[in-house]
C-alpha cells in the first residue's frame, strides 16, 4: 500500500529543533508462505457428491504493494492480485479455473476484498466484467460482526464477512459465501460457500467450508 507522507521538517529557525518525525507507515500484506486448509461439503453436477480434502494457498511476497496468491485444490484453482491499502486490501486481478469454466477479471478500479478497519456494519459494492467480456459480476458485502475462532489451537480474532456474488452472461451464478477474516494476518481463517449456477446448459451447485489448519505459514 502507499505509505503516509511523513511530516514536513519543522523551520529550526522558529524554535527548539523539534523531535525526528517517525517513519512513513507501510500498511503490510499477509505473511509470504503456504497455508492450508481443511475443505468439505458438497457438489453437485448430475449427482450430489461428498467432498473431503485439503486446498493449498500459496502467498508471494509483497512487491510494489501488490501481493499475488495462488489457491488451489480438488475443486480448481483461483489466483489473486491484490492492492494491499492502509484502507484494505482490493483486488486487482481474479483468474477462476474449475470443472465448469475458466473465468480471468481484472477490476478497474480495483475491487475493495477487505476493509480496514473493519467495522460491524461496514457494506460495500463492486462490478467487473471478465476479460472475455462474456460474464459480469456483481458483488454485495458487509461486515456482519467480531468473532473468535479457534485455527490451529489458537484462538483468531476475526471479522465475519458476508459476500454475495451474482454472475451473469455466459455463466450464471448465484452464491452466498460467509469469510472469517483475520486482520492481524490480512488472511481468510475460515469460509463456507453456498452456490448454484449453470454454464453451457449444464447446471451445478456446491456447499463448501474451508477451514485453515494454522494461521503460521510454511
Amino acid at each position: 500500500p502507499a505509505p503516509r507522507a511523513a511530516p514536513s521538517p519543522a523551520d529550526v529557525s522558529a524554535g527548539p529543533s523539534p523531535a525526528a518525525p517517525s517513519s512513513p507507515v507501510r500498511p503490510t500484506g499477509t505473511r509470504a508462505g503456504s497455508y492450508i486448509y481443511e475443505t468439505s461439503g458438497t457438489v453437485t453436477a448430475g449427482a450430489p457428491q461428498e467432498v473431503s480434502g485439503t486446498s493449498t494457498l500459496r502467498v508471494e511476497p509483497v512487491s510494489a504493494g501488490t501481493q499475488h496468491t495462488v489457491l488451489e485444490g480438488d475443486q480448481g484453482r483461483t489466483e489473486t492480485d491484490v492492492l494491499i491499502k492502509a484502507d484494505g486490501t482490493y483486488v486487482t486481478r481474479l483468474v477462476v479455473t474449475n470443472p465448469a469454466f475458466s473465468k480471468d477479471f481484472r477490476p478497474a478500479p480495483a475491487a475493495l476484498l477487505a476493509p480496514e478497519p473493519a467495522d460491524p456494519g461496514r457494506r460495500w459494492t463492486w462490478r467487473t466484467t471478465s476479460t472475455d467480456g462474456r460474464t459480469r459480476v456483481s458483488a454485495s458485502n458487509r461486515v456482519l460482526r467480531a468473532e473468535t475462532v479457534t485455527i490451529g489451537g489458537r484462538q483468531v480474532a476475526a471479522r465475519v464477512l458476508e459476500t454475495v456474488l451474482v454472475m451473469r452472461g455466459d455463466v450464471t451464478y448465484d452464491a452466498t459465501t460467509t469469510t472469517w477474516y483475520a486482520p492481524e494476518e490480512r488472511l481468510p481463517v475460515k469460509d463456507r460457500t453456498n452456490g448454484k449456477g449453470m454454464v453451457s446448459g449444464f447446471t451445478f451447485s456446491a456447499d463448501v467450508t474451508s477451514t485453515m489448519r494454522s494461521t503460521e505459514p510454511s
